[in-house]
C-alpha cells in the first residue's frame, strides 16, 4: 500500500475520531504480509500484519460455524495495544501488546 487516505477517510467517517486517525495520511512505506487458510468451513489466518513508520496493525484468529477465535494488535508510534477474542469475549492489553501478538496461534478449526 503506498497511499493510506482510503484507511483514514474510513476512520474519519466516525464520531469522536481521535486526531491521530487523521494524520495517519503523513505515513509512509507501509509494507505487509498475509496469511490465509480456508478449508473445510473453516477461514484461518496465521499471520497478517502490515507496518509502517507511525502505524502498525496485525490480525490472527480462526472463524468457522462454533468458533470466534483470535487477536488484533494495533500500534500508533510507540504505543500498542492487542484485543483478544475469544468464545465472544474480549480482552484487551496495553502491556507487552506486541509479545502477545506474536506469541498467540490461532487454533485449527473447531479444537
Amino acid at each position: 500500500m503506498t497511499d493510506s487516505r482510503p484507511i483514514v477517510a474510513l476512520l474519519g467517517n466516525r464520531k469522536g475520531r481521535p486526531k491521530w486517525v487523521m494524520n495517519m495520511h503523513l505515513t509512509e512505506d507501509i509494507e505487509g504480509k498475509m496469511e490465509l487458510d480456508m478449508a473445510n468451513d473453516h477461514i484461518i489466518m496465521p499471520y497478517a500484519f502490515w507496518d509502517s513508520d507511525n502505524i502498525g496493525f496485525g490480525a490472527k484468529g480462526v472463524i468457522d460455524e462454533t468458533l470466534h477465535n483470535g487477536v488484533v494488535c494495533a500500534r500508533y508510534k510507540k504505543l500498542d495495544i492487542v484485543v483478544k477474542i475469544a468464545e465472544g469475549k474480549k480482552n484487551i492489553d496495553l502491556i507487552r501488546a506486541r509479545g502477545k501478538f506474536d506469541e498467540y496461534y490461532p487454533p485449527r478449526g473447531s479444537e
